[in-house]
């Protein structure tokens, strides 16, 4: 059970750096758009 744990949490960062890279276009702008867990 833990190993599906560890999983959902790799798929959690990878999604976290997905939006990360989507939203460095959108920080440009604004710097309100800066993720508060950085």
């Amino acid at each position: 059970q833990l190993d599906r744990i560890e999983e959902g949490m790799d798929q959690i960062n990878a999604d976290m750096r997905e939006a990360e890279k989507n939203l460095t276009g959108m920080e440009k702008c604004c710097g309100l758009c800066v993720l508060p867990c950085n």
